[in-house]
Order: C-alpha cells, then sequence, then structure tokens
C-alpha cells in the first residue's frame, strides 16, 4: 500500500489488513497494484476508444484509467475504480432517455471524449464522460477513484485525518461514490463540456498508463439509486463495474 503526501510515498507491508478482506490471491493482488503499479509515467487515454460503440464495454476499459486535475500544488492524479454504463436514448435509467434534450443534459449529445457534469440534488457534483459518437449520448459516470498523488489536498478538501490516511478502508471510503469522486477532485460545473482528452489550465484530463484490470477481475452488478418507476427494469442492467474487491 502506498501512503503519504503528494511529494513522498512510503512502500508498507498491509498483508494482513488485505488478507481479511480478501482471501482470493488474485485480488488481494489487485488491491496492491491499484496503488503500487503507479510510477508516475502517463500517457493520453485514445479519443478513439470514448468514440467507439458500446458504452458498456467502455465502461469496463476506464477500469483502472487515470483522472488527473488541477496543477502545481493543486494537483490531484485518481485511478478509476468503479464506473455505470448509461445508453443513451434505449436507456430508460439514462438522463437522453426517449431522446429527451434539455439545457442539462444536451452536452450528453456530443461527442465522446467531453465531459458531463451536473448537480444531484442541488448537492453534489457528478462527472459523467460522454462516449460514441456526437448525437448517441451514451455516458459513463465515474463512480469511484483511488487517489495516487495529491493525498493531503485531497484529505484536506474531505475533511480527514493523518491517521484516516493509514487506514486503506478509510482511504477507498473517502472517495467510494460519485459525489466524493469530484469534491476529492475539485470537479465543479466550470468543468462541464470540457474535452478530457485535452490538457487545460485547471481541466479534467483522462489519461492511461501500464495498468490494466483483467476482464476475469472485474465485477458486474445492477446500478446504484435508479427509480423502478422511470426506468422500470433497466434498473436492474449489470451496468455497473470494479474490479473485484473494491465494493
Amino acid at each position: 500500500m502506498l501512503v503519504g503526501t503528494r511529494q513522498a510515498y512510503t512502500v508498507v507491508n498491509n498483508t494482513d489488513v488485505v488478507d481479511e478482506y480478501h482471501k482470493d490471491k488474485g485480488t488481494k493482488q489487485m488491491r496492491l497494484d491499484v496503488w503500487e503499479s503507479y510510477h508516475g509515467e502517463l500517457r493520453p487515454y485514445p479519443l478513439d476508444s470514448l468514440q467507439r460503440d458500446g458504452v458498456v464495454d467502455v465502461a469496463r476499459s476506464l477500469l483502472g484509467a487515470i483522472l488527473v486535475t488541477g496543477n502545481g500544488t493543486n494537483r490531484v492524479v485518481a485511478r478509476i475504480i468503479e464506473t455505470e454504463a448509461y445508453a443513451g436514448v434505449g436507456d430508460r435509467s439514462c438522463h437522453a432517455a426517449n431522446g429527451k434534450r434539455t439545457p442539462r443534459n444536451e452536452v450528453m449529445y456530443e461527442a465522446g471524449g467531453t465531459a458531463y457534469v451536473y448537480v444531484c440534488y442541488g448537492v453534489h457534483h457528478l462527472l459523467n464522460i460522454v462516449t460514441n459518437k456526437e448525437g448517441v449520448a451514451d455516458a459513463v459516470l465515474i463512480r469511484g477513484v483511488v487517489i495516487l498523488d495529491g493525498l493531503d489536498l485531497v484529505a484536506e478538501r474531505m475533511k480527514r485525518s493523518e491517521k484516516d490516511l493509514l487506514s486503506e478502508k478509510k482511504r477507498l471510503q473517502m472517495t467510494s461514490g460519485p459525489g466524493k469522486v469530484t469534491k476529492a477532485l475539485g470537479i465543479t460545473m466550470h468543468h462541464n463540456r470540457s474535452q478530457v482528452n485535452q490538457a487545460s489550465v485547471g481541466g479534467i484530463v483522462l489519461m492511461r498508463d501500464d495498468f490494466e484490470v483483467e476482464e476475469s477481475l472485474i465485477d458486474a452488478t445492477p446500478r446504484v439509486g435508479l427509480n423502478y418507476k422511470e426506468a422500470g427494469d433497466d434498473i436492474y442492467f449489470p451496468w455497473r463495474f470494479t474490479p473485484k474487491g473494491y465494493l
């Protein structure tokens, strides 16, 4: 496990803690790799991977990708570990269900690689990445991340103590949930409609490194917080994805 500030990280032995949650060797290795695989060498996430058909496949492939926000001392680097797929006009759980268009969701009809940020219940900002081609309105909700760099800044934003950061479980909980993700990364409505494949001052950049989540280590479960009266059986689609052991 890696703990520390954005200036320096220290590798500590956490085998006992990992074994407590995960008896399976493959799952245990995944928990460790999420942090230890990061070496700071990043490259842009390919735009064509965001503009291809099949938002469910895109949501799965975004596991392990990296979000970078801010610059200098405000820079935060986070690895995506939980996503949900929303399949445009044919998905009754989607904001664009049945071709619905409003000032809020209009951004969903832009080409893949566009950030769709909205406010939920008047409190939480939620980050989605629009996918597929222009006019389709597919999107992936970013539900959970782990912090790779900028941990002290995130702890300040989330009002966590230094002691909290020593616990793997508490560090995961700190950025588990879409509202926590945006608060930790400093994402607001200012980022709505920004292009995640383009570096900009104070923007959101989607990157990747050599880390990959193997298909056999992905859990697929129903999406969270959906309304049966509005979406019917679509709420049961297993379109929420995370590496095994992180829920």
